[in-house]
């Protein structure tokens, strides 16, 4: 037996580590999500404090439409499965 086997064998039974790495990795995937959603609000909320000095008519234009569309009670995107349900609440 050389020495390559027995680090191949010491890691194979070293579950609780891995177990360990691929929780820190789960959590670090979760928040990366949330940071990208950051990123782009601020962005976004950055563009639109410049456009509103430089062109402040189609940056109030822009404002008008999210606030309108966050405003409305209706999905942008309807759920999948509520259209399911109301299908089969038809039949």
């Amino acid at each position: 037996m050389n020495e390559n086997d027995t680090i191949i064998t010491d890691e194979v039974t070293d579950t609780s580590s891995l177990l360990e790495e691929y929780e820190k990795e789960a959590v670090a995937r979760k928040t990366d999500a949330s940071s990208v959603q950051l990123v782009i609000c601020l962005f976004i909320s950055a563009a639109l404090l410049v456009m509103h000095f430089s062109y402040p008519q189609l940056a109030e234009g822009i404002i008008d439409i999210v606030r309108e569309l966050s405003a409305d009670e209706n999905e942008l995107i309807p759920n999948p499965l509520d259209m399911l349900i109301s299908l089969i609440d038809k039949l």
